[in-house]
């Protein structure tokens, strides 16, 4: 008697290519054991003396390897990489003699893998093979072929025999996904043929998303050809892009995302601009120290030094985003805010063998040299250009690709000099926000027209008073007094005399040189030393 009847849904696997459902069943398979010859232990003690990046992938692929099942390295297709073994056909015993592998290893050498499937079985058993199990001499080949992973796992064996290569490798860089199959048959591989994992640095990135945050697929409509983005904005947006986010994370992608990174890298191939510009009279044969370097010349040098250890650093760290933002960061604030636009005065006005303006140009001069090395990895091809438009030195390299990272063996301020200029930068801050509200009441317009007075505590006078002759030249004023009082203060007035038709400085000074009597004394002494020329 038949007391229930009932449909029953049954969670099935499908395949995620075709969608159809996928039915399992048991058949006769090769495996690598995990437990035989301590391979997972010794998997185990091999991660731990590997860096992973990020450094949670360690925990990650060591979960993996703990839990793991035996790896079934054999399937059954119409085409592949053979598995180099033999069967009984009278007893079925399974045969995979190291002898008998070496020799078929010998003929696909010379035939390829596919020769395992087209020669006479002679070509791979000596004559009168017989089985070891039973003696019989019905031997037939193996029709498995290898697991795909086993074949990427076993890629890191040319770096065993091409020339220029060896093993480990430093780095692999996969998807995060690969912590399942390529780093995990790689290490299982490399381990049990080579007794050493195959790499010594592992990093993993994230998966490129839509504007909002999907991942991207066809049946969505929502994927981006690079080769779109190049054609419109170029290969080098591309690249500061991937270079400017964090990689191991899921990223973004948007034209919205992707305009702001034009501005950016307008700036960074502007700045580089600019100084190539103003280094076309400049030869670098006098070494850098040899110059009449200032404080704020020096300064900046200090600046980029440090700009240069953390660049290393992240290169180290493979941080490449980090590159980005201080480089950005560094032509922003240190380079366009500050001295930049402190020594335009001085490169425009001044007369060309002056020794200040040698002196700035030869600290913009190594500081061009040396971003274009640091970015060269991140804009291969805008460094290249501007590369070639550098003033020649010897040694100069015909590609900046050909050449090493920068020395930072320069000159710089140090100890109590650097401090006392930390403290002029601090002061200069409060001073340029006087400017600003001077400006917005409209009791000035350009700095140029202002007269300040900076009152300091006894203190901080004496602490900076061996650079109180630069301030001037760090505010980019007309005018400039700085006093002892009780407290810090800052007064600013428009400036008197007459405004130099050449640098625009206001000078009370202006017009009592019979041969240029609209120019200031300086501007007057630069246009008689080019009139000399």
């Amino acid at each position: 008697m038949l007391v229930l009847q009932e449909n029953f849904t049954h969670s099935y696997p499908h395949c995620w290519r075709c969608k159809k459902p996928v039915i399992f069943r048991a058949t006769e398979q090769w495996f690598i054991a995990m437990d035989q010859a301590d391979l997972r232990q010794k998997a185990l003690k091999a991660i731990e003396g590997i860096k992973w990046l990020p450094p949670w992938g360690e925990e990650r692929i060591r979960n993996m390897v703990s839990g793991r099942p035996d790896w079934c390295i054999s399937r059954q297709r119409s085409w592949g990489v053979p598995i180099p073994a033999f069967r009984c056909k009278d007893c079925g015993q399974s045969i995979a003699d190291p002898e008998l592998i070496k020799r078929a290893i010998r003929v696909f050498e010379e035939k390829g893998s596919d020769s395992w499937f087209e020669e006479d079985l002679s070509l791979f058993l000596p004559e009168g093979y017989q089985c070891p199990s039973c003696g019989s001499h019905q031997i037939i080949q193996e029709e498995d072929i290898l697991d795909v992973w086993f074949e990427s796992g076993a890629s890191n064996s040319i770096l065993t025999y091409k020339e220029g290569h060896r093993y480990p490798a430093d780095v692999y860089l996969e998807g995060n996904d690969q912590y399942r199959g390529w780093f995990q048959s790689s290490l299982l591989v490399g381990l049990s043929a080579r007794k050493q994992a195959p790499y010594k640095t592992v990093i993993t990135h994230g998966w490129v998303l839509d504007e909002k945050g999907r991942a991207m697929s066809k049946s969505m409509g929502n994927v981006v050809e690079p080769h779109t983005i190049v054609k419109d904005k170029g290969a080098e947006i591309i690249r500061l892009w991937v270079a400017m986010v964090n990689y191991q994370e899921d990223l973004k992608y948007g034209e919205n995302i992707l305009a702001g990174l034009s501005e950016a890298y307008k700036k960074l191939r502007n700045t580089w601009r600019f100084l190539l510009g103003n280094l076309t009279d400049f030869d670098p044969s006098t070494p850098l120290r040899d110059h009449e370097l200032s404080p704020v010349d020096l300064f900046l040098l200090s600046r980029y030094k440090e700009l240069g250890r953390q660049i290393f650093q992240a290169y180290e760290e493979f941080a490449f985003h980090k590159v980005y933002h201080l480089i950005y960061d560094f032509f922003v604030l240190d380079l366009s805010a500050f001295y930049l636009n402190i020594k335009k005065d001085l490169l425009y006005c001044s007369y060309p063998n002056d020794p200040s303006r040698r002196a700035t140009q030869a600290v913009m001069f190594e500081v061009l040299r040396g971003t274009l090395l640091m970015t060269a990895p991140l804009l291969p091809f805008t460094t290249e250009e501007a590369w070639s438009f550098m003033p020649s030195w010897q040694g100069k390299r015909e590609s900046v690709h050909l050449e090493r990272m920068p020395s930072l063996d320069l000159p710089g301020l140090e100890g109590e000099n650097l401090k006392a200029m930390e403290k002029i930068m601090e002061i200069r801050e409060n001073v340029l926000k006087e400017l600003e509200l001077r400006r917005g009441a409209k009791e000035i317009g350009d700095s140029l027209e202002a007269d300040v007075t900076i009152t300091l505590p006894a203190d901080l006078y004496e602490a900076t008073s061996a650079l109180h002759g630069f301030m001037k030249e760090l505010l980019v004023v007309s005018e400039l007094r700085v006093i002892r009082g009780d407290l810090l203060s800052v007064a600013v007035t428009r400036c008197g005399g007459v405004k130099c038709p050449r640098c625009w400085n206001y000078s009370n000074e202006a017009g009592k040189d019979p041969d240029h009597p609209d120019l200031c004394p300086r501007c007057a002494e630069a246009v008689k030393h080019c009139e000399e020329r």
